[in-house]
């Protein structure tokens, strides 16, 4: 890998984690909606519906 990326840092020198972790989100957020959106766009949303119920299950059923 020859990217390097720029590391941003505070005023006395320490890591900007805050800033760091908020590009992480945003980097995570774009992507996991660039992966619905495909699920979308194939005709998927009821699978994926179903399978996150599926998901569920355990969470909220089984409290008889």
């Amino acid at each position: 890998m020859t990217h390097q990326t720029e590391i941003r840092r505070r005023p006395d020198g320490s890591i900007d984690t805050a800033y760091h972790m908020a590009q992480g989100r945003i980097a995570r957020s774009r992507a996991a909606r660039e992966a619905g959106s495909g699920l979308a766009d194939k005709g998927r949303g009821p699978v994926a519906l179903l399978i996150a119920l599926l998901a569920l299950m355990p969470v909220f059923g089984g409290r008889a």
